[in-house]
């Protein structure tokens, strides 16, 4: 039975995740009828609400973490894509779009009568953020782009299609955690046996029948590519404070394009993390002190330019 734009599917709140913190889940219909799977953490406050939007293949889980710190004074919201996670599939696949995207997260902002918030996107994620901002400027505060901007490095873009929508599946938890980490191990250096078991449930599902699969739709990788300029996009975001995080061994966002976006936007805030390629987990301490920072201030001083950092 398909849910209606209000529909809980279990009441508000579900959970106590942290001090002050309840958990809750909703589905949300988008203007075609796909339903949009939302995770919230917090209540609504007098800052700015967070809308956490994933990568290509990836789900809202992604932001477990980030959401549950934030959430501390402010509502945070972690979005599944269609496609992706608990939201529908489209079956023609012809949806799986940034226009769709950036309209389905507007969607959400309207359900939950957010009339502006702050933007988190990794990769994906990120450009479906400037693209919303782009659009409607008026219904974003800030943006933090995740290891993303206008021009994405042919090498990075060869690596995630040797592999995107093309992994074979998998037999068990152990399987997709071999898997994850065959994927990803080098672009996250460092982290244990335990984390790597948590990443690979943010990645895959288990069915009733306890078979482990991917939890995302094949079909949202190669989509329809974008008419417009990337570059032409990203400058309408003028006067949307932009915070752009990079992993400082990612062959995604190169350290030029940061710089061009840097010469375009003088303001914009640009981070360095540490041991990470494409993209960070934003667990780190330098990238949650980043956007912990960023979101406090809001738009920076007159005056106070750019800041590039390693670390904060």
């Amino acid at each position: 039975m398909k849910a209606t734009a209000q529909e809980e599917i279990r009441p508000e709140p579900v959970g106590v995740v942290g001090p002050l913190t309840t958990l809750g889940e909703r589905f949300v219909e988008a203007a075609d009828g796909v339903r949009l799977f939302v995770q919230t953490f917090g209540v609504a406050t007098e800052n700015p609400a967070v809308v956490c939007i994933p990568g290509l293949t990836r789900t809202g889980r992604d932001f477990t973490g980030l959401a549950t710190e934030l959430a501390q004074d402010r509502l945070v919201l972690a979005v599944d894509l269609r496609g992706r996670g608990r939201s529908d599939y489209d079956p023609t696949k012809r949806s799986y779009r940034l226009e769709i995207y950036a309209h389905d997260v507007g969607r959400i902002l309207d359900d939950f009568g957010v009339e502006k918030a702050s933007l988190i996107g990794t990769s994906l994620g990120g450009l479906t953020a400037i693209w919303l901002g782009a659009a409607h400027p008026d219904r974003v505060a800030a943006i933090v782009l995740n290891d993303i901007g206008p021009e994405i490095q042919p090498e990075g873009a060869a690596r995630i299609a040797a592999y995107a929508g093309r992994l074979a599946p998998v037999r068990s938890w152990d399987d997709a955690v071999v898997q994850t980490r065959l994927v990803s191990e080098d672009a996250a250096p460092g982290l244990s046996d335990d984390d790597w078991l948590a990443v690979a449930r943010q990645r895959y599902r288990e069915e009733p029948d306890g078979t482990v699969v991917l939890d995302h739709d094949p079909g949202v990788v190669g989509g329809p590519a974008e008419a417009d300029d990337p570059w032409v996009v990203f400058e309408q975001l003028a006067g949307i404070p932009i915070l752009v995080l990079r992993g400082s061994t990612s062959d995604v966002l190169a350290p030029s394009t940061v710089r061009a976006m840097e010469m375009r936007r003088p303001d914009l805030v640009s981070v360095e993390i540490p041991d990470r390629g494409h993209a960070p987990t934003l667990d780190e301490s330098s990238a949650r002190g980043a956007i912990r920072q960023f979101l406090a201030e809001g738009r920076q001083a007159p005056g106070r330019g750019r800041r590039s950092s390693s670390a904060i």
